[in-house]
């Protein structure tokens, strides 16, 4: 009895599992083919101004060999002129298909291909899709207003250029400060406008940097909420300043004092209108007594300064009753 109820267990299994198969069978049993993967462009590429190729790869899903259907591409909703494929294509066998180059919009674009065939068995594996973002690289590529003679306050800025494929909009160019091995804190300020590929803007910022006289160092510019930038080496620019001037005219119109020219290289001008100068003395920024010279009885005379570093110096006039001080700009 137990070998009976063996070989009728056996022989029903053997019937479920030829039944499961043969459904199987049935169901990859035709032709069936479609677009495995598109091979360019990739997730980033190039988008307009840019012309980009476009190739994807075929592959044979059924069981017979497909030898003619149709590719079709679409490029954010346009349909591009079909492509007849009429090589041999094999049970699971690839190939490639070429559509030239084409100028895709701006991005991000979206692209899918598919495939028509006759009698297609299985149309879930007809189609593959790709979102292009096009490729981002946002440059620093000079400072304004940045410079070894600046005055109190500047304004300043730097020129944002857009070597990406796609036009920017958005944008955070910030700055800092580096001086004697200090940080500053960031400055920051969001540019809104538009830059499309290849173009180039002056950006400059709306609130002025300021600085006591005699600071020194780097400016150092950088842009940021950038996504996907290609190439960040270039996201930063770096220029030395020092500030000189609140005095960038070289008048103390208050007391109507001259100094010309201003930088100085080899000699300066010292005028004090409508005073007979008596003596003057030239420090440093510390306080220390480079030049001294009595007996002027003058109101204009003239300054060698071919043997003082560049810098900044302070010179004070007296007439006998008042005093004034200025300051001079050394620079060969």
């Amino acid at each position: 009895m137990k070998k009976y109820l063996l070989l009728i267990s056996i022989a029903v299994f053997t019937i479920l599992s030829y039944s499961s198969f043969a459904q199987t069978s049935t169901a990859l049993l035709g032709p069936d083919v479609g677009v495995s993967a598109i091979i360019s462009p990739a997730s980033t590429a190039p988008t307009n101004p840019t012309p980009v190729p476009i190739s994807l790869e075929v592959k044979n899903y059924g069981t017979t060999k497909s030898t003619s259907f149709m590719v079709f591409v679409v490029i954010d909703g346009s349909v591009q002129p079909p492509y007849l494929y009429t090589d041999t294509l094999s049970q699971g066998g690839v190939d490639t298909v070429s559509f030239g180059s084409t100028m895709l919009p701006s991005s991000p674009v979206y692209i899918c291909a598919y495939t028509v065939l006759t009698g297609d068995i299985d149309n879930t594996n007809d189609t593959s899709c790709v979102m292009v973002n096009g490729i981002i690289d946002v440059e620093l590529t000079k400072t304004l207003g940045v410079q070894t003679n600046m005055s109190n306050p500047s304004t300043i800025g730097t020129t944002i250029k857009n070597s990406s494929s796609t036009p920017i909009t958005n944008c955070t160019v910030k700055y800092y400060t580096l001086s004697g091995g200090v940080y500053s804190s960031v400055t920051s300020q969001a540019f809104n406008g538009l830059i499309n590929p290849g173009d180039s803007i002056d950006f400059y910022f709306t609130t002025q940097f300021t600085g006591s006289i005699g600071f020194s160092g780097n400016l150092i510019f950088f842009i940021d909420s950038i996504q996907d930038d290609i190439n960040n080496n270039n996201d930063t620019i770096s220029e030395a300043f020092q500030i000189t001037t609140g005095i960038a005219s070289s008048i103390n119109s208050a007391n109507n004092c001259l100094i010309y020219p201003q930088p100085a290289d080899k000699s300066v001008t010292v005028k004090w209108k409508g005073h007979q100068i008596v003596s003057y003395q030239l420090t440093d920024l510390q306080g220390r007594n480079l030049i001294s010279i009595d007996r002027i009885q003058s109101e204009k005379f003239i300054v060698d300064v071919s043997l003082l570093a560049p810098g900044i110096y302070i010179i004070q006039l007296f007439d006998g009753t008042q005093r004034v001080k200025t300051k001079l700009i050394v620079k060969h």
